[in-house]
């Protein structure tokens, strides 16, 4: 059976297909699940295909995962949050260059204070809260 499966790249006559699918998968979420749509700068899809009928496909963005974070425990709180506005910024744009359209963080739970932090910069927090996410290209969003 694997042998039977054939993958190709997205093209334009795969859109409203993948369209009913992903309505159907996800429902009233569907927007969600693909921000930056099936295809552009940084974001590509793929097409699992038996015998020419597609059956499956799959988007991957490329990211930046930024972290973790490190500090000397004599820096004060106002220069720790500028310089992690001011790295964070740095990182994501160094990553937008190579292709990059989102940003994933990791905080520990515990970590209160730095997510509230992290969601000014404009992260929003993932379930369960260790995780946060921010689009490095907002034009994208569709």
């Amino acid at each position: 059976m694997l042998g039977e499966i054939t993958l190709r790249p997205f093209s334009a006559e795969d859109e409203e297909f993948l369209e009913s699918w992903r309505i159907r998968f996800f429902g009233p979420s569907a927007e969600f699940r693909l921000p930056f749509g099936w295809q552009a700068p940084g974001v590509d899809t793929a097409i699992a295909s038996i015998n020419r009928r597609p059956f499956c496909a799959l988007t991957a963005n490329r990211s930046a995962y930024i972290g973790p974070l490190v500090r000397s425990e004599s820096a004060s709180g106002p220069e720790v949050i500028q310089a992690i506005y001011a790295l964070e910024r740095a990182l994501t744009y160094d990553a937008q260059i190579g292709g990059a359209v989102d940003a994933y963080l990791s905080a520990p739970l515990e970590m209160t204070k730095y997510h509230e932090i992290i969601e000014k910069f404009g992260y929003t927090p993932l379930p369960p809260r260790a995780w946060f996410w921010r689009p490095l290209s907002p034009t994208l969003l569709k």
